[in-house]
């Protein structure tokens, strides 16, 4: 996602320049929005642009709004604050992204170098991520033995089905993890993935103990074991990544 919205943001501000209404050109940093309500990333590019450009942030927030090529990864984008960009991503990006987890088997940084953890820095939070990794395995198996349909394909064209905020919060964490295992492959940064799945770990435990899997409509069991699956996925390569055992039971 921070590919994409790094290209379009790029394009935007290479079109104002081109017409002269902005001199100077910034590469927009995005950071992770964690508050949904906020969207799904946020960058400053306004704000360190302004003073140039002889605006303020928010008036030139506005305008690389505006100049934002359409693109159908991305939902809507919203000056905010001071002047920075919200950026919230269209439920095409999360099935194009939980499709790619799904059908390749492996996500972003799997064939990497692996950065291996101090053991002793986190003999609390491997167990966490490791129990969190079993614990899906052990609902996804025991969800397809009473018949669920395993077609990942459906149950991702129907991630509009899910429309509840703790299923929404899982949803937008897994699909963060490409752009995590990016910027931790580029740190050389192995606490940032451990982080992560610490955080997607805690998400899941919060997840059952929050939702009915199986109530609902078929759609949205369907949808809820697509996002299952990719969580398995990333946890399972995240640990990997890491150097570390994803055991399917402990």
């Amino acid at each position: 996602m921070k590919t994409t919205l790094t290209l379009v943001l790029n394009k935007a501000l290479e079109q104002l320049e081109y017409s002269g209404q902005i001199s100077g050109l910034s590469v927009p940093s995005l950071k992770r929005c964690r508050d949904r309500c906020h969207g799904d990333y946020m960058t400053n590019v306004a704000l360190i642009l302004a003073g140039h450009c002889h605006m303020t942030a928010w008036q030139l927030a506005s305008l690389i709004i505006h100049a934002m090529p359409v693109h159908p990864w991305i939902d809507r984008c919203e000056p905010a604050g001071p002047g920075f960009i919200n950026c919230f991503m269209t439920s095409t990006a999360r099935s194009d992204i939980i499709r790619g987890m799904l059908t390749d088997g492996q996500c972003v940084g799997e064939n990497a170098s692996r950065l291996l953890v101090e053991p002793a820095s986190f003999d609390a939070v491997i167990p966490y991520i490791r129990y969190a990794y079993t614990r899906t395995h052990s609902v996804i198996t025991q969800w397809q033995g009473v018949g669920a349909n395993q077609d990942e394909w459906l149950g991702s064209s129907e991630l509009d089905m899910l429309t509840g905020p703790v299923d929404l919060a899982l949803l937008a964490l897994v699909c963060y993890y490409p752009d995590i295992m990016s910027d931790a492959i580029t740190m050389n940064s192995s606490v940032m993935v451990l982080d992560y799945l610490y955080e997607l770990a805690n998400e899941t435990h919060c997840y059952y103990n929050a939702i009915q899997l199986q109530a609902g409509s078929k759609q949205s069991s369907l949808a809820r074991l697509c996002v299952l699956k990719a969580v398995r996925q990333v946890l399972h390569n995240g640990l990997q990544w890491l150097g570390m055992l994803a055991p399917e039971s402990m």
